[in-house]
């Protein structure tokens, strides 16, 4: 068996018991959709859409990058992994202070929202980000000591957990979205104290200043990258929230959690993705990349034709019908577009983080999210929510050709390019008919048929790498 095809084989054999587990804990929102939206009225729930985005863009930057080296730091040959364990004291104490200083500064970023000031649910999303961190330190260090039992044991806490949490808050208190943002955050504090009981983090952490010196030059460049990140995919919320309502916010949140899948697939993907690039022999990490590039990109192509075709009957069982689902069709087929892209940009980024050159990151990427929300802005009062996906591929489009730009100054890797090609513009062709094939009648089984038949394919080709085919 060549290199490549044991690499393909851990990446979907192995390597799939971390992508499904984080594919859980990215898509935790989905599971609970069908749910949520009959439990809490539109406005309630674009609240939570709201208090999400904020939560996602306080957990990156009151980490400051530490996760990130925790991940990186226990492949080093030197004492690695005792390192990185160390870390998690750091990343824990971090996000303390980041959370209290985000209090503190609370009415003043929230300003951004037109109706939306800085009460409960956002103080709860605010501090809701410290047991995230901790527990994405926590995932960081299982993944690196493949400790799969744990990791899928600490992810599902995260997620299952929370989410049985949020919504018995609404079944036995109030349906509000402080209920729900508050039992969510006891699951993710549930998780996080499992994750460091395992370790019992110690005070090297916060005496080492080299380092934590050390963990701040490596991890610090990705968090304006990463906090762009989190604008790109969420940003649109925030804009339309400003220029039309929360119940906007909540129908294009529907749209983007079915469509956004793809993105939390590949996103979770990675996660086995960039370790096989890491720990890859020097002289063949690169062939690694690109074989491994092509199948991802393939499976990503049919990933997408799957959701969108399907897009109709997931949005009838994510939301009632006060959602108007039949005019969000095409919206989740556009979101579902932006993770061909994204993959390439992935595929790309690896050579960044192996290299080292990560302060390119944090220029590319608020970049794209500036554009990003410029766009927005022009093209929300035009075409409506289905503006704010087609900000969203654009922006996942530009930042994949720039990051692209950048990684080819860093390595010499040889794309399989025709295959590359093929499958994105098959995954784009695919996208296009389910945002223009209509959706009643024949035509709804023929759509059908045709994401039962990519969801075979996505099945067969990952028994076929498991196998070493």
């Amino acid at each position: 068996m060549t290199e490549n095809s044991q690499a393909l084989r851990i990446l979907f054999g192995r390597g799939a018991i971390y992508t499904v587990a984080l594919a859980a804990q990215l898509s935790a929102g989905l599971i609970t959709l069908p749910l949520l939206t009959r439990l809490l009225d539109p406005e309630q729930f674009g609240v939570v859409a709201a208090a999400t985005v904020i939560r996602q863009i306080l957990t990156v930057v009151v980490g400051l990058g530490v996760p990130a080296a925790i991940s990186r730091f226990a492949f080093d040959a030197e004492d690695g992994r005792g390192r990185a364990r160390a870390l998690l004291t750091t990343v824990v104490a971090f996000s303390i202070v980041g959370a209290a200083l985000a209090e503190v500064t609370g009415p003043l970023w929230s300003s951004m929202f037109a109706d939306l000031q800085y009460g409960s649910a956002l103080r709860i999303a605010n501090w809701s980000a410290v047991p995230v961190v901790a527990g994405l330190g926590v995932l960081a260090m299982l993944r690196a000591e493949d400790r799969a039992g744990w990791f899928v044991t600490v992810a599902l806490i995260s997620t299952v957990a929370s989410q049985l949490a949020g919504l018995g808050a609404l079944a036995l208190f109030d349906r509000t979205a402080e209920w729900y943002l508050g039992g969510l955050t006891v699951g993710y504090a549930a998780a996080a104290l499992v994750g460091l009981a395992l370790y019992r983090p110690t005070l090297r952490g916060l005496s080492d200043r080299t380092l934590i010196r050390q963990a701040l030059v490596y991890g610090s460049p990705t968090v304006l990258h990463a906090l762009a990140l989190h604008v790109i995919t969420g940003g649109d919320r925030v804009v339309l929230e400003r220029l039309d309502s929360l119940e906007a916010v909540a129908r294009y949140h529907v749209a983007y959690l079915i469509g956004g899948l793809s993105l939390a697939l590949v996103g979770a993907l990675n996660n086995a993705w960039g370790p096989l690039i890491f720990g890859a022999a020097p002289e063949s990490r690169w062939s690694v990349l690109a074989a491994t590039s092509s199948v991802v990109m393939r499976l990503t192509a049919a990933v997408v034709g799957g959701i969108a075709l399907a897009a109709p009957i997931g949005l009838a069982l994510g939301a009632p019908d006060t959602y108007a689902s039949d005019e969000l069709v095409p919206v989740v087929a556009v979101v579902a577009l932006a993770s061909i892209p994204f993959t390439w940009y992935i595929a790309n980024v690896h050579i960044i983080y192996q290299v080292g050159k990560t302060g390119v990151l944090a220029v590319v990427t608020p970049l794209v999210a500036a554009v990003n929300i410029v766009a927005n802005f022009a093209l929300i009062p035009r075409f409506g929510i289905l503006g704010a996906a087609y900000a969203t591929v654009g922006s996942y489009m530009l930042q994949s050709w720039l990051i692209q730009r950048s990684s080819k100054r860093l390595a010499n890797v040889e794309w399989e390019t025709t295959p590359l090609l093929l499958a994105a513009g098959g995954g784009s062709a695919l996208a296009a008919l389910g945002a223009l094939l209509p959706t009643d009648g024949v035509w709804l089984a023929i759509r059908l048929l045709g994401a039962l038949a990519l969801g075979l394919l996505i099945l067969r080709e990952g028994r076929r790498f498991t196998k070493g085919g």
